[in-house]
């Protein structure tokens, strides 16, 4: 059996685990139990939680999700504890009715707090929803907030209140609704939502970087000649390029993000940029540079299994 073969097994029967576990599992060390963890996230067969345990995620299979409650829970601090329980029990919060604390408080929550933002008539509205929600139960919390029922104080006979709902005005509008003698219209508005984590910039074609830098052109001759094809890549400076890369390997394809980065040396927050702009988008990272990292980012990295290529 393969070490990724035991390595699923192995978070199927135990659950949401960190590297040091499976390296113990496996008789290995924990690069090589982090490496192929790393390489099952790349192929969306494992997960990786944001909360961590002694500066390590843990990882875990789709559909493990409620097990992160117990293990990550009992971790948290009380603001984090409270804010846990609030979003809990509501479901949905409304990002600027709540307080600055619990909305730093959310953005620690990672794995429990899922921001969306809400386009409801042109406006954009900032949302956190319980990680477990399913979206029938998100569409139907929006709904109720975005139109809500008013509550009906006369009462009125059925007829009455059949005659009123069917009314129309001379603009076409159909009045849903009736308070009193006084008609209320309600338009539903269209809502449509989407992760926050969403990047909304364009990535160009990559014949269109072909003058952009030396160090782009040697990165892109290098991946073709590995096998490698660049779908897309996006400008993020003058010295920074992401190109979104397919791996054609021997046992299949691999989806990679590669920094490309003309830069002299990389601290460990540089090292920490790659690996979440990659993570987040589930892509395995690797940086092309001219440069070298730090003491502490090489050790760093052997954590986070950036592959460092130097051209």
């Amino acid at each position: 059996m393969s070490r990724r073969d035991q390595a699923l097994d192995f978070l199927r029967m135990n659950g949401p685990s960190l590297p040091s576990a499976l390296a113990k599992h496996l008789g290995s060390s924990i690069i090589i139990a982090s490496a192929v963890l790393s390489e099952l996230a790349a192929h969306d067969l494992v997960k990786i939680s944001k909360l961590k345990i002694g500066g390590s995620p843990v990882y875990y299979l789709n559909g493990q999700e409620p097990m992160l409650e117990k293990l990550f829970y009992p971790r948290l601090n009380e603001k984090d504890k409270k804010t846990y329980d609030l979003l809990k029990s509501k479901k949905l919060l409304k990002n600027d009715e709540l307080d600055p604390l619990t909305r730093v408080s959310l953005r620690n929550l990672g794995d429990f707090a899922i921001p969306i933002t809400v386009d409801a008539n042109g406006e954009k509205v900032l949302f956190w929803k319980w990680f477990l929600l399913s979206d029938s139960e998100l569409k139907e919390l929006l709904d109720n907030y975005f139109n809500p029922k008013p509550v009906i104080k006369n009462e009125q006979s059925k007829t009455s209140k059949e005659e009123c709902l069917s009314k129309t005005d001379d603009s076409g509008i159909k009045h849903d609704h009736v308070i009193g003698k006084n008609k209320v219209p309600v338009q539903k508005k269209f809502v449509e939502f989407s992760n926050l984590n969403k990047n909304s910039s364009s990535k160009k074609n990559v014949e269109d970087f072909s003058s952009e830098s030396e160090l782009l052109k040697s990165a892109i001759s290098f991946l073709k000649s590995n096998n490698c094809t660049v779908t897309s890549i996006k400008k993020v400076s003058k010295r920074e390029f992401h190109l979104f890369v397919e791996y054609a390997s021997p046992i299949g394809v691999f989806k990679l993000l590669c920094v490309v980065w003309d830069k002299k040396r990389f601290s460990d927050s540089d090292l920490s940029k790659v690996f979440v702009e990659a993570y987040l988008k589930k892509l395995q990272p690797v940086l092309i540079t001219k440069g070298e990292l730090t003491k502490k980012a090489k050790v760093l990295n052997s954590s986070f299994n950036v592959v460092v290529k130097v051209l």
